[in-house]
């Protein structure tokens, strides 16, 4: 199970933006990541959710989507993403890893495989 779960993980550039995400999915996925290891159990992460439309649109607008493609501004509109899941440090806790943090939610996302597709 595990080795499907990572040779399966890839990075999306292009969503099903027809296709909304419930806010009780993003909760679900940030559950999955807040019980991931961090260095003794410190929690350094904070998440912001949104499937907001209006609010999607203005965090869109602050991406930065793949450096090596130097001539593409990211996904058009209908293959934007439906929902983020914004991962603040607090600064007040020391940040150490967050790959399994950044995993679990990969893999969450796995097991709910209609939100993208692979272009």
């Amino acid at each position: 199970m595990m080795r499907d779960m990572i040779t399966r993980t890839r990075c999306y550039r292009r969503s099903k933006q027809n296709i909304p995400i419930a806010e009780d999915t993003l909760k679900e996925l940030v559950d999955i990541a807040r019980i991931s290891a961090s260095a003794s159990n410190r929690q350094p992460l904070r998440y912001m959710l949104s499937c907001d439309p209006k609010q999607n649109e203005n965090i869109f607008l602050h991406l930065s989507w793949t450096g090596y493609l130097k001539d593409w501004d990211g996904p058009h509109k209908g293959q934007r993403p439906t929902a983020y899941i914004l991962v603040l440090g607090d600064r007040t806790v020391p940040l150490h890893n967050m790959t399994p943090v950044s995993q679990s939610r990969i893999y969450g996302l796995l097991r709910w495989k209609k939100v993208s597709e692979a272009v």
